[in-house]
């Protein structure tokens, strides 16, 4: 049986002072990540546009998409 290595993304690009993916569906998966590996804290994450640099980020606030 083959094991299946974790996804490790890219290291971040700060344009604007944040850490920047590519695409939506990168910074989701990290977001997903990160939950994962801090299940415990509670952490909920989101992913948004970001209108200064064109990239995607993450935040821990609500009612951003």
């Amino acid at each position: 049986m083959r094991k299946i290595k974790p996804f490790v993304p890219p290291k971040p690009v700060k344009s604007c002072g944040k850490n920047c993916y590519q695409s939506r569906q990168e910074a989701d998966a990290v977001a997903r990540e990160q939950e994962t590996i801090f299940a415990g804290d509670d952490l909920r994450l989101k992913s948004y546009h970001c209108s200064s640099c064109g990239k995607w980020h993450l935040t821990r606030k609500s009612g951003t998409d």
